[in-house]
């Protein structure tokens, strides 16, 4: 029963903050003078007398534990009266009286290795907290509830030595550093920080230089702020200064208007945050703070009327927590497809200078003083600038808005929010899939699906009969016997069967059985029932350590045994049909899950009838219940032929099995060995519930060429369990397990191994990958990487980010982290592309990562979807702007031959900033529109998703493609217009200009697979606008000539 991270952590014993269910502290009981007057006066006599209530009990024997002797006749009524006093005022002593040697006796006589008492009650009080403490010792021992089994639990602390809170709060009164002084309502003369959330990037001043710099600061906009700049130079004007600096203005005004509505949003979110209404706590006035007689400097009381779960009160240091912070965050550069699209550029750059250096060699670099050639480079370098495209990056950030807006608009994934709106592409390009287990994979809902009590297994329907055999265990018939309407029931009561089930001996046996072993499920835990009042029904609740518990409480409740109160005394059980209570326990020790035990347990007192004082000790009912995993339990429970088998069928089909056990003892028997021989009663099923669709989720995602990778925090056994029941784990494929692994030549033997068989799941626990990446780095990666699932289990929050960032590092692919906790956070900022899930450990990792999601499954869509229609959209988006810029360049050299290598310009004006922007922006833009295949096909046929992992939609390859036919199409426009008309005067520039328009239009409707309506209204919208445009044209146009064409 792992400890999971939305629940109330169980804290191991004997540590600096332990406090135990029967050993909690109040604030309140700090004070002497307020214990001192609660003390009882057998406990006086007890503290005067220095009488002592702790027996002597050898080291050997501190597993087993020992009850306090004294006061057993003392009633119910005045111990419970007293009981969280007693309790918790031998906190007091505890803490200060473990510096003490245990071996401290008072005739000396006893070794200090051999005998030692659990609570010393000797030692001579030093101040008047000592005493009431002391005076709390005399009751604790009364109640008999301070059993501590140190090795069953695995706490840290030294057998015999029992620690506090208390004591350290001593030792920190004594520290000087450890002193603070806090002034409370008086004026403050420093200026603090505000209390607002404010994550806008710019003010109202800085906005335009902030985004001037950073546009700037990207070699596209740099390039042609040079360019337009040039055009200042009369020997380097090749036309109006508006030409080159219009286009370069459009870019800059729509990434400025982007960023501006991403700030704005922004602002809103966070205002949103801060106008959360809050209360101020005041001083000034009198009736202003929440409490009337609330004043500076003044002492606060806190205490409870009830006992709910480990802790009530929390001494831990708070002030450290209140703090400025300030954090520096580095990006990951360019994304997969900028940086392809980049090295594109580059060679266009290297194209660019080329031509122009070409063009005047054909010339033999002739210089004079009109024309020198070095100038002629640099007019050329101007007219070929069309070749990198400036428009681009703005195209392109364009389109992921609008991948962003369909991703969320999407009904199919509700609820998803991109929070990061410039890597959608790298959505359609994840090769390796990072997932959480708990929240991610699974709904970290534990639901009790299965148990076994010896002869016969429940599940399903059968749980009728279940709830049959508790209404005969537990149902009270209610008659005028006042001495009838006391009785509660008790494991020793006979097991009345009835007609409806049967009378035969082995139907009585299993009623018996079962009767016992939903009794043990309904009081070994540490579950505290919480009750609301909501619409005017009340509602309870539960909370523990552990989800496994919960969902044990809720199953014994489903079948009618239902917990309704407990606190640190005891706990009171009833029959959910009638609301009666039958079962009432008195606690006497609580033996908390830990990591190291793997097991909990209880020791309680049965009352046999209803009333306020407690059965005595040595006479009544004491029953130490256990349950715990079946490989600690198989050696504690009684020998038996059927627990093994059970319990590996029950693993096989994915379910966390616990093994549950009982013994009654006996007042002498609770200073003997308690982990033996235990009666076994049965064996629990319990299902952590999957993600709704994540079995077929799973395999799509396999089937798509994605590498599964599961780390999580839980133990090996639960992630097994998990990785087959969720088909992460292929059926038949082999599951190698590396566990506890200390030694280095281990290590490689491992590796080596792995090496070998590449189609098996590797399950590694944190404390051997550990060992791996620190002296194995490389080789397990390497090896790692060719798995097809990796599983890692107890795994930390830094090892989860350790191996993603190995694995883009070493793979130089794109990952993908998914998780759903706050220890989720540092795996998915160390990813690629990040996605959170919405769930009940919080938000954290939704606001952390780039996309927030509701689901799991929705993982698929996302990805098989939506990240393969982006990147293919913007692979094609990019490559038609540049073949748009391209083919414009060809026709300029051919034209630029024609007349002589001249630099002379053939578009000019307005004619190259419409054809820029006006004349084909929008058909071009309106590709983000397109999708090549249907959504129920690329979900049937995963493998399209594989095939972009290659980069086939925009490669080298795709490349040198579209060069070729921006060069076909160039030469053969221009060369065709001037081989029908003449080379100088507008109707060349007529027709040439009119083709190259049509031209690119044709270019659009021929790439488009799937038609929208927007797509039908940019193209004929923009051929209409042409043509409108056309009698505005007249001066770079010959009108009547294109009439009459």
């Amino acid at each position: 029963m792992p400890p999971n991270s939305s629940y109330r952590p169980a804290e191991p014993p004997d540590s600096p903050n332990d406090s135990d269910s029967d050993l909690d502290l109040d604030i309140q009981e700090l004070d002497p003078a307020t214990t001192s007057q609660r003390g009882s006066a057998q406990a006086r006599h007890a503290r005067d007398t220095g009488e002592s209530r702790s027996p002597r009990i050898a080291l050997r024997n501190l597993r087993m534990g020992g009850l306090r002797r004294g006061n057993r006749s003392r009633g119910y009524g005045e111990l419970g009266q007293d009981r969280d006093g007693a309790a918790d005022d031998s906190q007091s002593l505890l803490g200060g009286g473990h510096r003490r040697s245990t071996s401290q006796s008072a005739d000396g006589s006893r070794a200090s290795g051999d005998d030692a008492p659990l609570l010393s009650g000797r030692s001579q009080p030093r101040s008047r907290r000592r005493s009431s403490a002391q005076e709390g010792l005399g009751r604790l021992a009364a109640l008999g509830s301070s059993l501590k089994l140190g090795s069953f639990m695995g706490g840290s602390g030294a057998p015999g030595s029992v620690k506090d809170d208390s004591g350290e709060a001593e030792e920190e009164e004594d520290d000087p550093s450890a002193a603070r002084h806090i002034a409370v309502g008086s004026l403050q003369s420093t200026k603090f920080p505000p209390n607002l959330i404010s994550n806008a990037k710019y003010t109202a001043l800085s906005f335009l230089p902030v985004t001037l710099y950073n546009e700037f600061s990207f070699f596209f906009n740099m390039y042609f702020l040079l360019v337009a700049l040039s055009q200042a130079i009369p020997a380097l004007r090749i036309g109006y200064l508006t030409t080159y600096v219009a286009p370069l203005a459009f870019v800059l005004m729509i990434t400025m208007g982007k960023e501006a509505y991403d700030d704005i949003e922004r602002r809103r979110r966070d205002n949103e945050a801060n106008a959360e209404a809050y209360t101020v706590l005041r001083f000034d006035e009198p009736g202003r703070a929440l409490a009337p007689g609330l004043r500076p400097h003044k002492r606060l009381k806190s205490e409870s009327t009830k006992r709910r779960g480990k802790k009530l009160v929390k001494t831990a240091d708070r002030l450290s927590d209140i703090r400025e912070e300030e954090e520096r965050m580095e990006g990951d550069g360019p994304r997969l497809l900028e940086t392809e699209i980049n090295s594109l550029t580059k060679i266009l750059c290297a194209l660019t200078l080329a031509l122009s250096v070409i063009l005047v060699a054909l010339l033999g670099f002739e210089n004079t003083e009109e024309n020198r050639w070095y100038i002629k480079i640099m007019r050329y370098l101007v007219l070929f600038s069309t070749i990198v495209p400036i428009s681009l990056r703005v195209n392109l950030d364009m389109g992921k808005s609008a991948y962003s807006w369909f991703i969320h608009r999407d009904s199919g994934i509700p609820g998803t929010v991109v929070r990061t709106s410039t890597i959608p592409e790298d959505l359609g390009r994840i090769e390796y899939l990072l997932s959480d287990k708990t929240g991610t994979l699974t709904q970290n809902e534990m639901e009790m699906k299965k148990i076994h009590v010896g002869t016969v297994s429940y599940a399903n329907e059968a749980m009728d009969e279940v709830v049959a055999y508790v209404k005969q265990g537990f149902h009270i018939q209610s008659t005028v016997d006042p001495a009838s309407q006391k009785m509660l029931i008790t494991p020793s009561s006979t097991f009345a069967s009835t007609a409806s089930v049967g009378t035969t001996r082995t139907r009585r046996e299993i009623g018996s059985r079962v009767r016992d072993v939903v009794l043990a499920l309904a009081l070994c835990h540490n579950v505290t029932p919480t009750t609301e009042e909501e619409d005017g029904k009340t509602i309870t609740s539960y909370q523990a350590s552990s989800p496994d518990e919960i969902a044990i409480v809720r199953w014994t409740e489903s079948v009618g045994l239902r917990l309704v109160h407990r606190d640190r005394t005891g706990m009171i059980l009833e029959y959910a049909e009638t609301g009666r209570p039958t079962v009432q326990v008195r606690i006497l020790d609580v033996f908390p899950f830990t990591s190291e035990g793997k097991r909990m347990g209880i020791i309680v007192q049965f009352y046999e009838t209803k009333q306020s004082s407690p059965p005595d000790l040595s006479s009544g009912q004491i029953w130490f219940y256990q349950k715990g995993a079946d490989t600690v339990m198989t050696s504690i429970v009684a020998e038996n032929d059927w627990l093994d088998e059970e319990t590996a069928n029950m693993a096989r089909e994915g379910l966390r099995t616990l093994v549950v056990g009982r013994r009654r003892l006996s007042y002498e028997q609770c200073v003997a060995v308690l982990e033996r021989d235990l009666e076994l009663l049965g064996v629990t099923g319990v299902e952590d519930k999957l993600q709704k669709d994540v079995k077929p989720s799973l395999e799509l995602l396999r089937n798509a060429g994605v590498k599964i990778w599961m780390l999580t925090g839980d133990k090996v056994e639960t992630a097994r369990c998990v990785a087959v029941s969720s088909r992460l784990v292929a059926r038949g494929q082999y599951i190698y397990t590396v566990s506890k692994l200390k030694r280095k030549d281990n290590a490689q033997d491992h590796l080596d191994f792995l090496r070998s068989k590449t189609d098996a799941c590797l399950l590694v626990d944190g404390e051997s990958l550990l060992l791996f990446l620190t002296h194995f780095r490389i080789e397990f990666i390497s090896v790692a990487v060719q798995l097809p699932t990796v599983v890692a289990c107890r795994c930390s929050p830094t090892q989860k980010a350790e191996v993603a960032t190995l694995i883009k590092e070493y793979t130089k692919k794109r990952v993908c982290c998914i998780g759903d906790g706050g220890n989720d956070v540092s795996m998915i900022q160390a990813a690629d592309v990040g996605v959170g899930i919405v769930g009940k450990e919080g938000r954290q990792a939704s606001l952390a990562a780039d996309f927030s999601i509701e689901q799991f499954h929705y993982l698929t869509k996302l990805l098989v979807w939506h990240g393969r229609n982006s990147y293919k959209r913007s692979a094609k988006l990019a490559q038609f702007v540049i073949h748009r810029g391209l083919i414009i360049a060809v026709c300029q050299t051919m034209y630029s031959i024609a007349i002589k290598f001249e630099p002379q310009g053939l578009y000019k004006d307005w004619l190259l900033v419409g054809y820029a922007t006006v004349y084909t922006a929008f058909p071009v833009l309106s590709l983000v529109l397109d999708k090549d295949v249907d959504e129920n096909l690329a979900n049937l046929y995963p493998e399209l998703y594989k095939e972009l992992t290659s980069g086939r939609s925009l490669s080298y390859r795709t490349f040198l493609i579209w060069v070729l036919v921006s060069v076909y199409q160039g030469c053969v426009i221009q060369g065709l217009s001037q081989i029908l008309t003449e080379v100088h005067g507008p109707r060349m520039v007529a027709v040439s200009y009119t083709v190259l328009v049509l031209n690119e239009l044709l270019m659009v409707a021929m790439e488009i697979t799937t038609w929208h309506p927007v797509m039908i209204v940019s193209i004929v919208g923009t051929f209409m606008m042409f043509a409108a445009s056309i009698p505005f044209l007249g001066d770079y146009f010959e009108l009547e000539f294109l009439l009459t064409l």
